[in-house]
């Protein structure tokens, strides 16, 4: 699953894709999945390059959209969309409540991930 999320200290914004590039128990981020992940979030893509941010098991890259500076996690196979939702979900009620938590991007589709 493929979420996006934006950088810590940024109002911004989080969603997720499972499953992609994994080499070992690092997820990776590729080009083509991004491009296609951000069609779906409705986005532009500004900048070509993706800005690795490191992670132990998810992939995680800043990207640079028309919405502003995003960062979009790749989580493992195992990573189910119930878990994924349930996180997004405590996420928007520690937001909601004053904490610095990135909020969720919507996909298209209404759904905060997405598969490629």
């Amino acid at each position: 699953m493929i979420g996006i999320t934006a950088r810590t200290g940024d109002p911004g914004v989080t969603s997720g894709v499972t499953g992609v590039g994994e080499t070992g128990h690092q997820c990776q981020a590729r080009h083509a999945d991004v491009v296609s992940v951000t069609a779906d979030f409705g986005l532009t893509l500004l900048a070509p390059d993706l800005e690795p941010l490191g992670g132990a098991t998810n992939g995680v890259v800043r990207i640079v959209t028309g919405l502003g500076d995003l960062v979009v996690r790749v989580h493992a196979t195992w990573t189910t969309p119930d878990r994924l939702v349930a996180v997004h979900v405590v996420q928007a009620h520690l937001r909601r409540h004053g904490l610095p938590v990135p909020a969720a991007v919507m996909a298209r589709d209404g759904r905060s991930w997405t598969t490629v």
